[in-house]
Parts: structure tokens; sequence; C-alpha cells
């Protein structure tokens, strides 16, 4: 078996990240797996970014910037997928990082269980404390609609099963593209119980307004998923219950 032949994408969503980037994008530089492109889209930033990124790409042809107006986090990550050319596809936002081994072992996760997705633990950063969210494996749909139990930074997947699927513009787009992505293809999944990327938690990303995302998530088993009533409040009972239990953690 030699897993180090496949090429990983991973996608890094940039605004006006200029007092983060570096972290996120040396993280990647660092990988144990060395056979990965890295797709920065600034989505019209303002400050510094441009500057760091370019800085990256000008030392290692891995690194590839792409600048593009303003349009959001859903349209950057999609710039990133119509330009990604891996065989397997991550994201790392600019303002988290990768511990050194993410890539290599969420890698050989796929290729030994022969899967087509996979995530991992990972560590929340706030207040200088570390803080581990040990997570559960993913077998259908109704796992991610009971929750939302996987940040972008700890899942891989195989691109060519889902070319063609993209983030909307909605917010929790990223459930959204997890609970779609089971909609296309079925796929394998797989876990790896080990913490591979630390989400660092600001007054920004406390995905903060709770309420907002109660509504966000309404609407999405409503609008998205066409949930009826009962269905919708069974899945905010149990999503509610994990975000308590996540906050506990982290407390």
């Amino acid at each position: 078996m030699n897993e180090y032949k496949y090429l990983v994408t991973i996608i890094t969503p940039a605004y006006n990240n200029e007092n983060s980037l570096n972290r996120a994008l040396y993280s990647l530089a660092q990988q144990t797996y060395k056979n990965i492109e890295v797709i920065i889209v600034d989505d019209g930033s303002v400050d510094d970014t441009s500057i760091i990124a370019k800085k990256y790409c000008d030392n290692d042809r891995r690194f590839h910037y792409y600048y593009k107006s303003n349009g959001g986090v859903s349209s950057a990550r999609n710039y990133g997928l119509d330009h990604a050319t891996g065989f397997f596809i991550c994201f790392l936002d600019s303002d988290d990082e990768l511990l050194l081994n993410s890539i290599e072992l969420r890698v050989k996760a796929l290729i030994v269980e022969g899967a087509s997705f996979v995530h991992s633990g990972y560590l929340i950063k706030r207040n200088n404390k570390h803080k581990y969210i040990n997570v559960k494996s993913i077998k259908s749909e109704m796992d991610f609609c009971r929750g939302n139990p996987i940040p972008m930074l700890t899942a891989m997947y195989r691109f060519n099963l889902y070319k063609t699927l993209r983030f909307k513009k909605v917010g929790h787009e990223d459930f959204v593209f997890w609970i779609e992505l089971f909609q296309c293809a079925k796929p394998k999944t797989t876990l790896v119980q080990l913490p591979l990327a630390i989400y660092h938690e600001t007054e920004n990303s406390l995905s903060g307004n709770k309420f907002k995302t109660v509504i966000w998530t309404y609407r999405i088993y409503r609008n998205v998923l066409s949930f009826s009533v009962i269905k919708t409040l069974y899945c905010l009972f149990f999503y509610a219950a994990a975000g308590i239990q996540k906050r506990l953690i982290i407390a």
C-alpha cells in the first residue's frame, strides 16, 4: 500500500485574517504528509492577508493563491473546489490549525478502511486552554441532523464521488454541506479517535449568537430538508442537547 501517492487538496478561505493566517498556513506547510496542494482563497481582504498568503506561495510550490471579490465563506470554499485537483478534499479556515500528522492519519484511515469519508476528534482552544472534543462515528443522514458533529477542519472525503457538491449560501453552510454529501451518495465512513486539529474559539467565533444558530438550524430542517414540524422539533432537541454538552466540556 502506498497511501502517499494520493494528492490531498486543502482549501483555506481567508477574509481579513492577517492575525491568524500565518498560523494556519504554517500548520499545513509542516504536515508529515507532503503530497498536498493548498488553495488559499482570498475573499476580498483589505488587510495584509494577501502578503502573508503570497509569501507561502513564493516559498512552497504546493501553495496556490486566488483572489476574488467578497462573497462570503460559502463562495470562497466553492471557488476552491472549482480549482481543486486532489483525490481527497479537506478544509481549514484561516483562524484554525491542523496538528502535524492530521492529513497523514486521515488519508491512512480512508485507505485502510476503504472509506470515502473520514472525520476525527479535535481540540478547542479558548482562553489559552485546550479541551479535547470526542466525536462519534457518523453512519447516516440522521446522525448529522441530531447535531452538527463534524466541524469543517476535522473531515476529509473522496473528491471524485462528490465532484458537483457545493456549499449553499445559508447560515450553517457546513451543516447543509455534510447532509447533502450523505444524500448524494451514501459514503462509507470511518473515524480517527484522536485530536487532529485545533479550533481557535474567539468572541467572534462562538457560533456565538445561539438564538441565531437555532433559527438557522430550524430553517435547514424545514426549508432544505423538508422535515415535518414534529421531526424538526425532534432533531432540534438533540441538536440543542449536543450543544449544551460541548459547552459544558469547554467551560
